[in-house]
């Protein structure tokens, strides 16, 4: 079902290139939108909040740009005139730069790609850092840990705030820093995969 909605998404995007199937790709979009939504919202898993307006704010996009209108010229003569070319700069030309990393994973639409780094938080003194109890989890499995508690950062942000982390290197980087600083006598050790 997943790759079905991703090729769905991949070949509706390509539709609103052409004049003849802008109309009927924004429709499949707009659907796929709602799915979403009701997926990923109060009436489904009630997962990454951040996601909601996002896709609220597709649907409100490709009616008023793709369905509003009586006429359309299709994509390619609005693409690369005024404000229009910073966004083409930004998400079609930039995000190839992640692959070197010289790109944030999310500003390349990498968000569900399975390439983001994680960090993982090793704690050998648990009594030093007992607010964090609750985000502790006991995996004998994870060999750099070798059978410390642990805290998954991924996990721990969607538990406190509902929202993802934001995955890369340098904001790892300022948390483990600030962790240790609140909690130096709690042997805390910060890997990165």
């Amino acid at each position: 079902m997943g790759y079905l909605l991703g090729v769905t998404e991949l070949f509706a995007g390509l539709g609103l290139l052409f004049v003849k199937t802008f109309k009927q790709a924004a429709v499949v979009l707009i659907l796929r939108h709602l799915f979403v939504i009701l997926l990923l919202g109060i009436f489904g898993l009630k997962l990454n909040l951040v996601v909601w307006p996002w896709n609220v704010a597709m649907i409100l996009y490709l009616y008023f740009i793709f369905l509003n209108k009586a006429e359309h010229q299709g994509i390619f003569p609005i693409m690369f005139t005024g404000w229009n070319k910073l966004v083409v700069l930004c998400w079609g030309v930039l995000p190839a730069l992640s692959f070197v990393g010289y790109w944030d994973y999310y500003l390349s639409s990498s968000l569900y790609s399975g390439k983001l780094p994680t960090m993982i938080v090793c704690i050998s003194n648990t009594t030093k850092c007992r607010k964090l109890s609750r985000y502790f989890n006991k995996n004998t499995a994870f060999t750099p840990c070798a059978g410390q508690a642990i805290i998954n950062m991924g996990n721990w942000a969607t538990a406190e705030t509902n929202v993802a982390i934001y995955p890369e290197l340098r904001a790892y980087k300022v948390l483990a820093k600030k962790l240790q600083k609140q909690y130096p006598l709690a042997g805390l050790h910060f890997v990165y995969y």
